[in-house]
């Protein structure tokens, strides 16, 4: 991809949370269930970092995960983020491997938690 305004991988994830944040309702005018339990805002964001085959500038998954957590732990928008974050690595075969399950799963148990889920659509 071309990168004119030469920002690294983390600025860009950090921009596209923020944008993300910018584009919620405030937690006030959004009509809670009594049932809800999330532990984060909506919209949920899964975190996948892709090519764990090919660490970038030679980072390990561990060291990059710490570095993204560090840049989130002030920054109002990153309560949109759940928890863990998964690195899936492109290059294995179409069968998933324990980190895809992993994040299916992952994915599975957030959108049970979104209040819309099971809600009909209406018909035009």
């Amino acid at each position: 991809m071309e990168n004119p305004n030469d920002e690294t991988n983390m600025e860009n994830l950090l921009s596209w949370l923020s944008t993300v944040h910018s584009t919620t309702l405030p937690p006030a005018t959004v009509k809670e269930d009594a049932t809800d339990n999330r532990h984060y805002l909506p919209p949920p964001v899964i975190i996948v970092g892709t090519h764990a085959d090919i660490p970038h500038d030679n980072v390990n998954i561990k060291e990059m995960e710490k570095q993204i957590q560090k840049k989130l732990s002030k920054l109002e928008y990153a309560k949109h983020v759940i928890r863990p974050f998964f690195s899936i690595d492109n290059t294995k075969s179409p069968l998933p491997d324990d980190r895809v399950l992993a994040l299916r799963n992952k994915i599975l148990e957030v959108l049970k938690q979104e209040p819309y889920m099971g809600k009909k659509i209406p018909i035009r």
